[in-house]
C-alpha cells in the first residue's frame, strides 16, 4: 500500500475533464516505453510505443502508436504495420529492425501528429508520419496524413523479426 503525502479536501478539488487534443503539427518526441503483446483475439501480436512530446507548449504530453506486426487475418494490415515500423526505425536512426524493442527507448525524432476519429469514439491524437532527421517524411507511415513468437531472454516474447 502507498501513502499519499500531500492531502486536499475532497470537496475542494474539481473533477478532471481529461486532456485536450494536441493541435495538428510537427513535434519532437522521445520513445518512453515499448510493449509487445498479444492482441485481444489471441491470434496475433502488436507493438505499442509510448512517446513523450519533448519540446514546446505540449512538452511531457503522451502519444501512442500501435503496429500489428503479427496479424494472420489480414496480410495487408500486417504488411502496412511492417512498413510503418520501418518508418519508425528509420526516424530513430536505425537501418535494420532491432533485436529488442528496448533498443528504441530514449530515441528522439520528429512526428506529424494529427487528429483521428473512429467508431463513434471521441477524436484522439495519432501519429500520421515519422520524419527522418533532416525533415524528410518517411514512406510507410500511415499514407501521407492518413492512418496508415518465440520466447526471448527473461521470458519475454521475442519480436517476430528475430
Amino acid at each position: 500500500m502507498a501513502k499519499i503525502g500531500k492531502k486536499r479536501k475532497y470537496d475542494d478539488v474539481e473533477k478532471s475533464s481529461g486532456f485536450s487534443l494536441i493541435p495538428d503539427g510537427t513535434y519532437t518526441v522521445k520513445i518512453d516505453k515499448t510493449d509487445y503483446r498479444q492482441n485481444k483475439s489471441k491470434n496475433g501480436s502488436f507493438l505499442e510505443i509510448t512517446c513523450i512530446v519533448a519540446t514546446g507548449d505540449f512538452k511531457a504530453r503522451l502519444i501512442w502508436d500501435y503496429f500489428n506486426l503479427e496479424y494472420p487475418n489480414n496480410k495487408a494490415v500486417e504488411d502496412r504495420a511492417w512498413g510503418d515500423f520501418k518508418a519508425l526505425c528509420t526516424a530513430c536512426g536505425k537501418r535494420k529492425f532491432p533485436e529488442d524493442t528496448d533498443e528504441l527507448k530514449g530515441k528522439t525524432f520528429q512526428v506529424e501528429i494529427g487528429t483521428k476519429e473512429s467508431n463513434g469514439q471521441d477524436p484522439r491524437n495519432a501519429i500520421l508520419e515519422y520524419i527522418e532527421a533532416g525533415g524528410a517524411a518517411l514512406e510507410g507511415k500511415k499514407g501521407k496524413k492518413g492512418k496508415k513468437g518465440k520466447k526471448g531472454k527473461k521470458g519475454k516474447k521475442a519480436a517476430p523479426w528475430t
